[in-house]
């Protein structure tokens, strides 16, 4: 673990606090969050529901656990099951949601659908890597797994945008950069 990253969490933790949030949500094994402990992000902004934006998940990207578990079976790997996100990934990606919605001011969809999606994308990717562990294959994976998803590749330029801004811009990883590393697979270029 490293200073940067106990920083941005205790930041995160501060306005869960401010807010009256619970910072340790009640979770089922894959990630769900219980009802009753969801946050409500659009009420959290000040906007009107509907439409409704929930912090209802701290498990994996489903769709990518898919294409993840493709690479690995092409690799004579186990396949990756559904389950919680580790703490650390789990307490980055509630500190990057406050921050996006409180500090940034960015709109809940916005927070959830391309930042979130492609941090937990990375998070999927990442296995047993703290964030201030993730390395260089990991990032790479996890840009070529975002790839496999979506012909327009916007989801890959999320993976590397949150790369470049989230890991390397608050230095959460002692391997910083890493968003050079936002690159196909030699097999993936025709």
């Amino acid at each position: 673990m490293n200073s940067f990253f106990n920083k941005y969490i205790e930041s995160g933790k501060s306005l869960a606090e401010s807010c009256g949030l619970d910072w340790d949500l009640s979770a089922d094994l894959q990630g769900k969050i219980i009802k009753t402990a969801r946050w409500d992000l659009a009420t959290l902004c000040g906007l009107p529901s509907p439409p409704y934006f929930w912090h209802s998940s701290l498990g994996p990207d489903s769709n990518a656990l898919d294409s993840l578990n493709g690479y690995r079976a092409r690799q004579g790997l186990e396949p990756v099951t559904i389950k919680r996100l580790s703490k650390p990934w789990c307490d980055f990606y509630q500190a990057v949601l406050l921050n996006e919605l409180l500090v940034k001011r960015n709109k809940p969809g916005h927070a959830l659908n391309n930042i979130g999606r492609a941090l937990r994308l990375v998070a999927t990717c990442a296995a047993n890597e703290a964030p201030w562990e993730l390395s260089p294959d990991t990032v790479q994976l996890s840009y070529n797994v975002a790839l496999g998803l979506g012909g327009s590749g916007k989801l890959a330029a999320n993976v590397c945008m949150v790369v470049r801004n989230l890991v390397d811009g608050l230095h959460i990883s002692d391997q910083s950069p890493l968003s050079r590393f936002c690159a196909p697979y030699p097999e993936q270029i025709d």
